[in-house]
């Protein structure tokens, strides 16, 4: 069964902290080492998606190589533990089945004698790597033994760097990870990166349709600020009449929500007050509040067409270095 996993970041700050993806195998040791399943980045506002299916691969080195000795991965089978064999002192390698497993289990079996030769070895599922065990004297693969890999319905997920490739995390690490299950009859499952009370940023598991919901919220803000922006960009002409030439324009939906246009006034005096009320009067937003504090001016309009947060702010302000003033829009919580 495939699952979707859907991901989207709905935080309030940008971050260079990516998606991490876990997955662990049912009674996780001490000993393995872990590493990043699957990696997302989708910027804020925007959604990333994987999919999660039961294709599973081994790959074996012999222990005390270098762990870059690994054997190519190998596709595995439910229910069947395939052979490792070394004929004529050949390295080991993974070949036909050997004995039958748990049905929910994939398995290597060792039977390299030709010499006997302890193995490690690394689980993959749908071709990345997720854990490597039989790593230590005292758990590796010997002759005459099994390694088994029973996929836990789980995934475990935290915002941190993104890793390198050879970078691998110990069981403590993983476990103070966000765990949610996913159940094996599910095709879609959806999940939320938020922002807490506290400036923190976590996961939560959302329905799909909170998922598409969020979703076209999202476009829906993006058509809104695009309308915006061509409304402010109308008002040009009469920011003229009034000495302001337009200096630069910019949209930009993944920094904190802004649009931001800059303004340089012809004569280096500030906007009155009135002056700004009426170009704002001027967007089709119902005020809220006006207020002015030094250079910044501040008005606080009624959220447009039901988006996903509770209203915009404008702001005028003037650089301490020259004349140039910058309008941001800004969407607040």
């Amino acid at each position: 069964m495939a699952t979707k996993l859907n991901f989207l970041n709905n935080t309030s700050q940008p971050t260079s902290n990516q998606i991490l993806i876990f997955l662990q195998p049912v009674g996780p040791q001490q000993n393995y080492l872990f590493s990043a399943w699957n990696v997302l980045n989708p910027s804020i506002g925007s959604t990333q998606s994987v999919i999660l299916n039961n294709e599973f691969s081994g790959s074996i080195a012999t222990f005390g190589d270098t762990r870059g000795n690994y054997s190519r991965p190998v596709s595995l089978p439910l229910g069947k533990a395939l052979k490792i064999t070394n004929p004529n002192n050949q390295s080991p390698v993974i070949g036909l089945p050997g004995d039958s497993i748990d049905k929910e289990q994939v398995g290597l079996q060792n039977d390299a004698i030709t010499p006997p030769t302890n193995l490690s070895v690394t689980w993959y599922v749908n071709g990345n790597k997720v854990v490597e065990t039989n790593n230590t004297s005292t758990t590796t693969l010997n002759p005459g033994f099994k390694s088994l890999f029973q996929l836990k319905q789980s995934i475990f997920v935290f915002l941190g760097q993104r890793p390198t490739e050879t970078e691998t995390y110990t069981l403590s690490t993983i476990n103070k990870a966000q765990e949610f299950p996913i159940p094996n009859s599910a095709t879609e499952v959806s999940f939320e990166v938020y922002t807490d009370t506290d400036g923190i940023d976590k996961f939560r598991e959302i329905s799909n349709q909170q998922f598409n919901t969020l979703v076209e919220q999202s476009v829906r803000l993006s058509k809104t600020y695009r309308a915006d922006l061509e409304t402010f960009k109308t008002r040009i002409a009469d920011l003229e009449e009034e000495n302001y030439q337009l200096s630069q324009s910019n949209l930009n939906l993944g920094n904190n929500d802004d649009v931001e246009i800059w303004f340089q006034a012809k004569t280096g005096n500030l906007p009155t007050q009135e002056d700004m009320k009426s170009f704002l009067i001027n967007i089709p937003l119902p005020i809220i509040d006006f207020s002015q504090d030094d250079n910044m001016y501040k008005v606080k309009c009624q959220n447009p067409n039901g988006i996903n947060k509770s209203g915009l702010e404008f702001k005028i302000k003037q650089s301490n270095s020259s004349a140039i003033r910058r309008l941001e829009v800004v969407l607040f919580e």
